[in-house]
């Protein structure tokens, strides 16, 4: 092995024993995949929401209390469900702006929050089947 810094020594390892390293490098691959698919599931949670939207009545910054008392978290209806459009890429673009707004929470304070206005996607409850059953259970019991 010859002196040298680190990335010589790593080009060594990598020339004698390849397959070790792949296997490494799927492993590392793997876990990263696997830790970034448990992040966007636990940010997209209603609970993960009420860490910045924390007021106990209506009105801003209490979305979470009314999200609460209505049919939609009655009918699992989560936050991303209407506040992003459907898809993969508009889900993807709704959890960059929810980390946007979740560093300006942390840095700016609930001051900032209340400057940002959420924009619901009418579209996107005809794509809820849980939202459309709540709605008719909704009407059903106000018809009875």
């Amino acid at each position: 092995m010859r002196n040298g810094g680190i990335i010589s020594r790593f080009k060594d390892f990598v020339q004698q024993k390849p397959l070790l390293t792949l296997v490494i490098l799927v492993f590392f691959l793997v876990g990263f995949v696997y830790l970034n698919i448990e992040v966007l599931h636990f940010t997209s949670n209603p609970q993960f929401c009420a860490k910045c939207h924390l007021k106990r009545d209506p009105g801003p910054l209490g979305e979470i209390f009314t999200w609460g008392k209505n049919i939609h978290s009655q009918n699992n209806v989560a936050c991303l469900d209407c506040h992003g459009r459907p898809g993969f890429l508009y889900y993807m673009k709704a959890k960059l702006k929810g980390l946007k707004y979740t560093f300006n929470f942390a840095f700016h304070g609930q001051e900032h929050m209340l400057k940002i206005l959420h924009k619901v996607f009418n579209d996107s409850c005809l794509y809820l089947r849980s939202c459309l059953y709540g709605i008719l259970s909704f009407l059903s019991q106000r018809l009875l």
